[in-house]
């Protein structure tokens, strides 16, 4: 079986992200075989949606358009240990803002229910009763 075409406007419906940002990845470097037509329209192939979704997990990671670049160096050119200590840094990054966003919505959870608290009893969030004259 033969592997299938996909168009740019092909691949920013799979994948979500627009063609612009598809253009600047391939501006990057980081499609280095995609297939061109004569009128240089692009052309991807699953391997490409592949790397595509793994470029965009090592963006939504934190990594910057450098390392990402470097990362893809690695990874093509099988640098095992390198490649490995960058997932490994990348994952430990991620364990870190997890704890970070489940600690920020426990907070946010708990200013929300004494919020509700608060304007049920008729109280302003200082304590004091409100003042109906006051629009704001």
């Amino acid at each position: 079986m033969t592997e299938r075409d996909y168009t740019i406007t092909e691949v920013e419906a799979i994948s979500g992200i627009s063609a612009f940002t598809l253009r600047y990845y391939d501006k990057c470097g980081f499609f280095p075989h995609i297939r061109r037509d004569a009128r240089k329209k692009r052309f991807y192939r699953d391997a490409d949606i592949r790397r595509l979704k793994l470029i965009e997990s090592l963006r939504l990671s934190g990594l910057s358009i450098d390392g990402i670049s470097a990362f893809l160096r690695a990874y093509d050119a099988g640098e095992f240990d390198a490649v490995s200590r960058m997932l490994e840094g990348q994952l430990f990054r991620l364990g870190m803002l997890q704890e970070q966003v489940i600690s920020a919505r426990e907070h946010l959870s708990q200013v929300l229910n004494e919020w509700h608290t608060q304007n049920i009893s008729g109280l302003t969030p200082q304590g004091e009763s409100e003042n109906t004259d006051n629009p704001l």
